[in-house]
């Protein structure tokens, strides 16, 4: 009956796991699309009978009425937004959550089914860590990606600028001329200035949705340059200028410290490889430190250490410019 009762659930918590998935695909075609009607109606092209521009947003939490209204009442979860919009909007806060509690759930399963309390709070623990995971590792790409456009964003801006356009339009036409993330984040700055925002307003929700130095600098300069005047176009330049030898800075120190990062992946990497050839090699060698308590003592404390000199060696190794 157990086990009966075991399979129902890993097959409710399989089919909610795939209807997550499904939600998900959907949600980024349909943002593929969205982004594919922007680009045709910024060119003039009609994009379809049905399609009507919208002046609304959409804030919704879940597709799931009940889910919104619970997550809504949540106290963090504007910092999961952020993220989440961070990340690109792979999925909506809805469907995050329910990943996270169905891979939860099945490491409880999984737990139970081995009889293991320590292996079910890990593995649930694990399972419930591994979305967010995910949206910061995609969050850490498009930050990345952005902070690579960013200096032609605002050298374009200053190019405008000298040409005769005023701010809000110069960063239309870099939403316009832009790739993703940065074509992205200044239309919206654009829609909020031109719905009635105030532009310092707008710039600094384009400072918290990024949340990067050099947009802190081009507000912060665009800003100043409102109250006490002066040549905003010179000034964006220097900002371009400034941001494009930052990175060529970062570059060469990358380069100098190449030899100190791969030795410090291999000293990292060096024993859990040794124990992984171990038990491939001599199983019954290596057994008694899973099975004698004193051996599972040894793993817990040799592993603490070993997390302990990665973070030491990680940060060693790492240097901020």
């Amino acid at each position: 009956m157990m086990v009966w009762g075991l399979s129902i659930l890993i097959f409710l918590c399989l089919s909610t796991l795939g209807v997550a998935l499904a939600g998900l695909i959907f949600h980024r075609r349909m943002a593929a699309l969205e982004s594919e009607r922007r680009r045709l109606a910024a060119l003039g092209a009609p994009a379809g009978e049905a399609a009507a521009p919208s002046l609304w947003r959409d804030r919704s939490l879940s597709t799931i009425p009940l889910l919104h209204r619970v997550l809504s009442r949540l106290p963090r979860q504007s910092d999961l937004e952020l993220l989440l919009h961070r990340a690109g909007n792979p999925c909506n806060l809805g469907t995050l959550v329910l990943m996270a509690g169905t891979l939860c759930f099945l490491g409880v399963c999984l737990g139970a089914w081995r009889g293991s309390l320590p292996l079910a709070v890990g593995v649930a623990g694990l399972g419930a860590a591994a979305p967010v995971i995910w949206l910061r590792m995609l969050a850490g790409k498009r930050l990345a990606a952005f902070d690579e456009q960013f200096p032609e964003a605002v050298e374009l801006m200053a190019r405008a600028l000298r040409a005769g356009h005023a701010l809000a339009s110069a960063m239309n036409m870099v939403a316009q001329e832009s790739e993703d993330p940065v074509a992205g984040e200044f239309a919206k700055t654009f829609e909020d200035y031109s719905f009635g925002k105030d532009l310092d307003h707008a710039l600094g929700d384009l400072v918290d949705r990024v949340g990067l130095q050099d947009v802190k600098f081009f507000a912060t300069a665009v800003m100043l340059q409102r109250e006490t005047g002066g040549n905003l176009a010179e000034i964006l330049d220097n900002i371009g200028h400034i941001i494009r030898e930052r990175f060529r800075l970062m570059r060469q120190v990358k380069a100098l410290s190449a030899e100190g990062r791969l030795s410090g992946n291999i000293l990292s990497l060096m024993a859990p490889a040794l124990l992984g050839i171990l038990m491939l090699i001599s199983p019954g060698y290596v057994a008694l430190l899973f099975d004698h308590p004193l051996g599972r003592m040894m793993l817990i404390v040799g592993g603490a250490f070993q997390a302990l000199g990665m973070l030491v060696i990680r940060g060693l190794v790492r240097v901020r410019v």
